[in-house]
């Protein structure tokens, strides 16, 4: 399985923003020209061309496919505190793609973007917190996601989760929300977990 498709629209806003002029017509000499112009951007230590590369690696786009590649980059990038990169590490570690798969790891980085205010790292961390069953915790990220306009379905499952969740527990995440924005991301109700290393175990 490829990246999460909801990435799609990011890769290539980000590759726009780092210093590469859009093109109407987005064709493989336009990928070979963002890669020429990215490649020394992001060895010089650019987070956003960075996330570029990690975001050509991952999908194919101008080079071969290579999953490990775009981790490195978006591990390079995550490092430095941007949110992209930390919410498609996400969901590589989610997804096992070029590294192993680790649920951990996958709501460390989701955490790290989410408290940034990023909105689909937050939608995503709705996602795993439903999965674990935690559904207060699931129901406040989706309250945040769609105040922070993420992509894709957050305010349908926000709607589907509040059908098996009691009302206390709806205003509990409510609070919980609105607790977390006005704090500025700093009072979340996020548990400690162990620091990550560089980029994990890589997949073979």
């Amino acid at each position: 399985m490829r990246m999460n498709k909801l990435l799609v629209p990011l890769a290539f806003s980000m590759l726009f923003s780092s210093g590469v002029s859009a093109a109407t017509d987005l064709t493989e000499a336009n990928f070979k020209e963002y890669l020429a112009r990215l490649t020394p951007l992001a060895e010089q230590g650019d987070a956003e061309s960075q996330v570029g590369l990690g975001i050509m690696y991952s999908e194919g786009m101008g080079v071969l496919e290579n999953d490990r590649t775009g981790a490195k980059w978006f591990t390079l990038a995550a490092k430095q505190g941007n949110a992209d990169a930390q919410y498609m590490l996400a969901v590589k570690f989610d997804k096992g793609e070029g590294v192993l798969e680790n649920n951990s790891m996958a709501r460390q980085y989701a955490e790290d973007a989410a408290v940034q205010g990023h909105g689909d790292a937050q939608h995503f961390l709705a996602i795993l917190n439903g999965l674990d069953k935690e559904y207060i915790r699931s129901y406040m990220w989706f309250i945040l996601a769609v105040y922070n306009n993420a992509m894709g379905d957050a305010t349908e499952a926000k709607e589907s989760l509040e059908k098996v969740m009691e009302r206390t527990d709806i205003a509990k995440a409510q609070e919980m929300a609105s607790r977390c924005l006005e704090s500025g991301y700093k009072d979340c109700g996020i548990l400690p977990v162990l620091e990550y290393d560089d980029v994990g175990e890589m997949a073979d």
